[in-house]
């Protein structure tokens, strides 16, 4: 019941960082002060970037788990594949649709993961996903413990963008 109520705890938060995400995505650039030349480029870029992000969060989930069950090497082949799905898509997609090419080869890689995940799961079968066994309890323990882990995985990308809002001015 745990590793069902890990990745069903992780579709929800995933969800609603990526609503989120989405719904706030030119206020937050435009608190950051990105450029009017660049704004739209980039808030299309975000937007498309965010909806890959349920999918890389569900495979991070699933890495911790296989590591957990002494598969350290999972997470490896994955970034390996997304990196060659990466290369290999990049340029393919800029031709055809621009800047907004690099987040959708991204997604793709992102979801790609997932699918890996997914297969690899179902040959090795290190744990069961029993859904029906999700306790309200567990997914309290669980936000409880990863609340502050999150909030500190989190600092090194707030701080960046607090830092390009403050640089971005002198760019100009």
């Amino acid at each position: 019941g745990r590793a069902a109520t890990i990745m069903t705890v992780s579709l929800v938060v995933a969800l609603a960082v990526s609503v989120f995400g989405e719904l706030t995505a030119r206020p937050l650039l435009m608190l950051m002060d990105t450029p009017a030349s660049v704004l739209a480029d980039a808030v299309s870029y975000l937007q498309l970037y965010l909806t890959g992000n349920i999918a890389l969060f569900l495979y991070m989930q699933f890495t911790s788990i296989f590591r957990a069950f002494g598969d350290s090497a999972f997470q490896m082949k994955g970034m390996f594949m997304t990196v060659i799905v990466n290369a290999v898509l990049d340029p393919v997609l800029i031709h055809f649709l621009g800047f907004d090419g690099v987040a959708i080869a991204t997604v793709i890689s992102e979801m790609m993961c997932l699918i890996y995940a997914a297969f690899y799961y179902k040959g090795r079968r290190f744990f069961v996903f029993n859904f029906h066994a999700i306790t309200l309890q567990d997914a309290k323990t669980m936000c409880s413990l990863c609340i502050p882990t999150t909030g500190q995985a989190v600092m090194p990308a707030i701080s960046s963008a607090i830092m390009i809002a403050l640089v971005n001015p002198y760019g100009r």
